[in-house]
């Protein structure tokens, strides 16, 4: 699998993590104003760590891009150029 190909689970992968960060966002926000209460807060919070956690996860385990990095200390082949 190519590096720079961009599939529709990889996309599908980082909606779910954007979705858990902006349920972050939101969560501190009213937590801040004070406009919900603590056990919807929590709850809300734990959510979006769960889908920010299985987004990542998941990209990590379907993507493994510590297997595929590309190494700084070795030149590119020269018809690369």
């Amino acid at each position: 699998m190519s590096a720079d190909r961009r599939d529709s689970a990889s996309m599908l992968m980082a909606m779910v993590a954007g979705a858990g960060f902006l349920l972050w966002m939101l969560v501190f926000f009213l937590g801040a104003v004070g406009g919900a209460d603590d056990q919807s807060l929590n709850l809300l919070f734990l959510l979006g760590a769960f889908l920010l956690l299985a987004g990542f996860g998941s990209w990590l385990f379907r993507r493994q891009p510590f297997r595929h990095f590309d190494d700084i200390n070795r030149p590119l082949e020269e018809e690369a150029h």
